[in-house]
Order: structure tokens, then C-alpha cells, then sequence
């Protein structure tokens, strides 16, 4: 839903603004996000054919790490069930208290805020 959501904000977007061209790279974009979380996801399974390399392993251990992390702050959790629900971007993930969970250090005064 979300991403349909998004497609027809941005056809809304082109076809108000009276510019319809890009619109393809403009849509591509919106499920940009969605498709990579989906997609590396697969790779966890032993069935799914191809090569693993080592960003996809790489993936998966920084997703667990923050998951881990999100069980036991609240508003890590927040942010990254935003990620998840396609509302923020993956790189709004990118901070300094992100960073610090998942190397297991403490924040320090480093915060995320609530919207």
C-alpha cells in the first residue's frame, strides 16, 4: 500500500506540476526502498538462487544488529518501524546514535527526535 501511496503522489506531482518527463525515473525511485528491504531479505533463504556477496551478508548482520538494538530503545524502534513502513528512507537511518547501537556503544546524548 505504501508504495502505491507514493507512486500516486508522485504522478500527482508530474501531472500537476505539468512536467511528465522523468516520470519514469521519478517512480522508479519511489520503490526503490521497498524493493532493496524486500529483495536482500530473500537471500536469507537457502532456496533462493544466486550469488551472495558481501554487501548482502553485510545487510543482514547490520539488520539484525539493529533490530537488536530497536528491542531495547524505544525510539530507535520508532525510526526504524518509519523505515520499515516506507514512511522515512533507509538513509534517515544514517546517524550517529544508529552508528553507536549497532557497534554496542552508548549514545551519549546523541538523539534521534520524534516528528
Amino acid at each position: 500500500m505504501s508504495v502505491a501511496i507514493n507512486q500516486a503522489l508522485t504522478l500527482r506531482q508530474a501531472f500537476t506540476a505539468d512536467q511528465p518527463t522523468g516520470i519514469r525515473r521519478d517512480l522508479a525511485r519511489t520503490v526503490r526502498s521497498a524493493w532493496t528491504l524486500s529483495s536482500t531479505e530473500d537471500w536469507r533463504f537457502p532456496h533462493t538462487r544466486g550469488r551472495r556477496g558481501w554487501t548482502t551478508r553485510f545487510a543482514h548482520r547490520t539488520f539484525d544488529r539493529l533490530l537488536s538494538a530497536a528491542m531495547t530503545d524505544p525510539v530507535l524502534a520508532y525510526h526504524v518501524a518509519e523505515v520499515f513502513a516506507l514512511t522515512r528512507p533507509p538513509g534517515s537511518l544514517a546517524t550517529a546514535r544508529v552508528l553507536r547501537a549497532l557497534t554496542g556503544r552508548r549514545t551519549c546524548g546523541a538523539h534521534l527526535s520524534r516528528p
